[in-house]
Order: C-alpha cells, then sequence, then structure tokens
C-alpha cells in the first residue's frame, strides 16, 4: 500500500497496530494456509489497515477541532468579560447622572411645616431605585413643596405637588424645571412687596401663568399635572388649581370624597388652554384633612401573571384607602402597599386645619332673626350689637348686623361689619360680591378712589373664582369705567357679549361705556 500524508505522531502509533492485527491473523489461520486463505487473510488485513488509518484520521481531526473550540471559547469568553466590563462602566457613568440629577432636585423641596395651625406630612417615593458609592437613591417626576407665604397680611401655606410625565430621568427633568420655577416665584413674593400684596387668587393665576409660559417653550415635550394651592392659617380657607392632577381629597368625620368635579386647567405645556380658568376656594373646619397625591397612588399592581398585569382602574380606591387608615398617612401607605405594587412615582402631601377659627352664634341669634322676620330691625340690631366684642360675634351674626345697618343707610357702619365678616370667612363669594357692590356705593357717596379700587379687587377675585357670572361681570365692567380703564371695561363687555349676547343690561352698559 502505498504511504498515506499522515502526520509523524499517528504513523508511529497505527503501523505498529496494523502489523500485529497481521500476525495475530496468521496465528488464527495457521501458517499452511492455501492461497485462496491466505488472499483472504490478506484482504482482511487490509481491511483493518484502512480503517486504523481511517479512525486516526477522525481522531487527529476531533482533536484539532477541540483545539480550535477551545481557542474561540477562550476569546468568546475574553469578548464578554470587556463587553460586561463595558457595560458595568456605563452603568457607573449612568448612576453618577442619577445621582447628580438627585443633587439637582433635592434643594427644591421645601418643607417649611413650622406653627401649629396646620399639620403637614408629604411622602415621595419615586420608581426608580439606584445605588451609587453603596448607598440608594431615589429618581423620578414627582415633586412636592410646602412654603411659608404671607400675601396682604395674611400667613398662608403655600404648596404644589407635581407629576412631570417620563420615567427616570425624563421625569426628573421636569420635575427640576418645576422647582426651580416655583422656587423662583416663592422667592419673588417673599421679596417684593408689590408681589405680596396680591389676593390668594391673582398669586395663583399669576403663578400658572408663569409656570405656563416656561413650558410652554418645550413645544409639548415636558408636560406636567399639578395641584398648587394656598392654605390660610387664620380661616383655614383653601385656595387651588388642578392642573389635570388626580383630584383633591377631603378626610372629614372619618369620611373620604373628592372636592372637585370639573377640571378647568390642562397640564402645564398644553398650549391649547381651557378658555374659563376657575381658581377652586374650599372651606375647612377645624380637624378636616386634605390629600393631594400623584397617579402612583391609584395605578397600583393588582396581580401579575407571567408579563399579564392588572392595575388598579378604581380611582374610587384611594378613598377605602384613607379612610381604613383613619386619614393617617403611614397607614395609609400600609394600605397601599397591602392593596398591591406601586407601578409609578408616588407622591402624596396631607395638610389638616387644627384652629376653629371662628365663634359660633351667640344666644341672641335666634331672638334677633325673629325680630327680623317680624320687621323690628332696630331691637334685632340692638340684640345683635350686645356681645362685649365684635370678636364674639359669629360670621352670620356679622353679615345680619351689615345688611341691618344697611336699611339704616348707614353705609361706613355697614361696610365695617361686611369687611369684618368678609375677613373672617373670606371663601364666601356671594358675600364678596356683596361687599365690592357695598363699596361702590360708598364710592357714589364719598367720592374716594380707594372705595373704587376696593370694589374693583373684590369684584376682580370674584371673577377669577366665578368668570361666567354675569352680575359680577356687568358690576366690575362699570368699577373699571369709573376707575378710567376704557380697555380693560371693553373688554369685560366683550366677555358678557359670548356668555350672555341678550343679557337686558348689556346695551345699557355698553352706551355708558
Amino acid at each position: 500500500l502505498p504511504f498515506l500524508p499522515l502526520p509523524r505522531k499517528t504513523l508511529l502509533i497505527y503501523y505498529p497496530i496494523s502489523i500485529l492485527i497481521f500476525f495475530v491473523s496468521v496465528f488464527i489461520y495457521k501458517p499452511d494456509l492455501t492461497t485462496a486463505a491466505a488472499n483472504y487473510s490478506m484482504q482482511n488485513l487490509t481491511i483493518s489497515y484502512v480503517l486504523g488509518i481511517f479512525s486516526g484520521l477522525i481522531m487527529e481531526r476531533y482533536r484539532f477541532h477541540s483545539f480550535l473550540n477551545h481557542k474561540r471559547i477562550i476569546k468568546k469568553n475574553e469578548e464578554v468579560t470587556k463587553t460586561v466590563e463595558e457595560i458595568q462602566t456605563l452603568k457607573s457613568q449612568q448612576d453618577g447622572d442619577y445621582f447628580l440629577t438627585s443633587l439637582l432636585l433635592e434643594p427644591l423641596l421645601g418643607h417649611e411645616t413650622d406653627g401649629n395651625a396646620i399639620g403637614i406630612e408629604t411622602v415621595v417615593n419615586q420608581y426608580k431605585k439606584f445605588y451609587f458609592r453603596n448607598k440608594e437613591y431615589q429618581l423620578g417626576g414627582d415633586y412636592i413643596s410646602v412654603f411659608n407665604l404671607i400675601l396682604q397680611g395674611k400667613r398662608y401655606k403655600a404648596f404644589i405637588n407635581g407629576d412631570a410625565m417620563g420615567k427616570s430621568i425624563q421625569g426628573a427633568g421636569g420635575a427640576i424645571v418645576l422647582g426651580a420655577v416655583y422656587n423662583s416665584i416663592i422667592i419673588r413674593s417673599k421679596m417684593d412687596p408689590v408681589s405680596s400684596n396680591r389676593s390668594p387668587e391673582r398669586w395663583l393665576h399669576d403663578c400658572y401663568l408663569d409656570l405656563q409660559k416656561v413650558f410652554e417653550t418645550f413645544d409639548g415635550a415636558m408636560l406636567v399635572s399639578a395641584v398648587v394651592g394656598l392654605l390660610e392659617e387664620s380661616t383655614g380657607t383653601l385656595y387651588f388649581v388642578n392642573l389635570e392632577h388626580p383630584s383633591v381629597i377631603l378626610y372629614r368625620d372619618g369620611k373620604a370624597t373628592f372636592i372637585e368635579d370639573e377640571v378647568h386647567y390642562y397640564k402645564l405645556g398644553v398650549i391649547e388652554g381651557l378658555s374659563e380658568r376657575i381658581i377652586s376656594v374650599f372651606q375647612m373646619k377645624k380637624s378636616d384633612k386634605i390629600f393631594c397625591g400623584s397617579d402612583g397612588k391609584d395605578d397600583l399592581i393588582l396581580s401579575e401573571q407571567g408579563r399579564y398585569r392588572d392595575i388598579n382602574e378604581d380611582h374610587n380606591l384611594i378613598l377605602e384607602n384613607i379612610e381604613e387608615a383613619n386619614g393617617e398617612m403611614q397607614p395609609l401607605l400600609e394600605c397601599l402597599r397591602k392593596k398591591g405594587k406601586y407601578s409609578d412615582d408616588l407622591s402624596l402631601i396631607s395638610l389638616q386645619y387644627n384652629l376653629d377659627p371662628y365663634p359660633k352664634p351667640g344666644k341672641y341669634f335666634l331672638e334677633a332673626k325673629e325680630k327680623i322676620r317680624e320687621k323690628q330691625y332696630d331691637k334685632a340690631l340692638e340684640l345683635l350689637l350686645s356681645y362685649d366684642s365684635a370678636l364674639d360675634t359669629s360670621i352670620a351674626e356679622l353679615k345680619y348686623i351689615a345688611k341691618l345697618y344697611e336699611k339704616k343707610d348707614d353705609l361706613v357702619k355697614a361696610m365695617e361689619y361686611a369687611s369684618l365678616a368678609l375677613e373672617n370667612y373670606p371663601s364666601d363669594t356671594i358675600w364678596m360680591f356683596h361687599t365690592s357692590v357695598l363699596y361702590k356705593r360708598m364710592y357714589s357717596l364719598y367720592k374716594s378712589q380707594s372705595f373704587l379700587w376696593e370694589s374693583q379687587e373684590l369684584s376682580e377675585r370674584v371673577r377669577l373664582r366665578q368668570p361666567s357670572n354675569i352680575r359680577n361681570l356687568i358690576h366690575l365692567a362699570d368699577v373699571c369705567r369709573l376707575n378710567g380703564d376704557k380697555d380693560r371695561a371693553t373688554y369685560l363687555v366683550s366677555m358678557i357679549k359670548k356668555i350672555s349676547p341678550e343679557h337686558p343690561r348689556l346695551k345699557e352698559i355698553m352706551s355708558v361705556i
């Protein structure tokens, strides 16, 4: 047989094996074989020899491929290790960016919770958690702040609860912008006498406009829902605007309810806004508590099966949880955790009013009402003025005294008691309008411009609460005319035309203007 081009090592191993097979064959078949038998043995020997060489080739090829595979595995492991190291480096850089972003957001969270009039609790639980230098941090788009604020000599708690659209760093970017602008508004209001001399309604309206102008510049790429509010410490009057945020919740006497049923504003950053912007006003009583929270409190994962997640769609569930927790923040968080897992950022703020700001009607109140029904106005007035001090007189009694003085055409005394009633109970929008009209009557008698300015201020506050109040719009347009503000008066007349084009007093006010 011709020698095959085999490796030296293979020849040294398999040629001796072939020779051994040959001698074994000779021994088995004996030396006196016939020619046919010898030929048959030689054929077997040849087959054995070829099979041996073929087996060697297979083994050698297997070893060669095994060697190549081993080298490939080592190289692949090196590539995987390098990739993991690169990913780990990128992860560390990302966590560093998250950490720096969280550092930017942290100082923007206001927590001025001093005083006994209002109890405040806040919770911020961002969905994104990360580790940096062996410490856990959180990052997300929810934002909460509470600041002390003085407007027109009265103390308020200015609060905001916002939820920027987007996850982790995108949402955090929106929260940082929101916090930076809101903080600048607070600082300006504290330092600038003009800014601090605005009514709570005007302050909220201007705050909304400042925030909206900033977020409009992002051209819809950054939207924020929020509740922005003011809670007056002396009277418990709550002023707020809801920018497509979950509804504000009142907890009173063990019962939780929503205190708003309409949306008057879109999210910050939505260019097309609603035409009628309304400042909501609510009167709190002693021990009342309000809750503001992002939709993380509602979007709980109730159950999970593989990729399927059952997310809560019942927005009344939070009311049940607040009642179950007796209005307390920590038990409320425990109730939420029992119901399901969080699927989004969660932020909550609660404000509890702790004062009883005005006295209840006194012992002469019912008798005075009876005298009024009998048209014995002087006797009724005498009864209502028999208290030691006006501070001991209830809001209802102050209003009766003001109206009784009006009947006597003593507008100075009427204004004194009407203003005192409004000072102690500013949430009464009807009385605010009545007092504005009274100031206008005072101007007609005494021609003092200050009465006219007070009348316009109160009427503007009514308009911010009730933009479609026709009686107030007509009154305000006439006050602006008397103040010499023709442009403002003309604008108000155009509003009246849109709301009630056939109003009987429209032509009259237009002709006067």
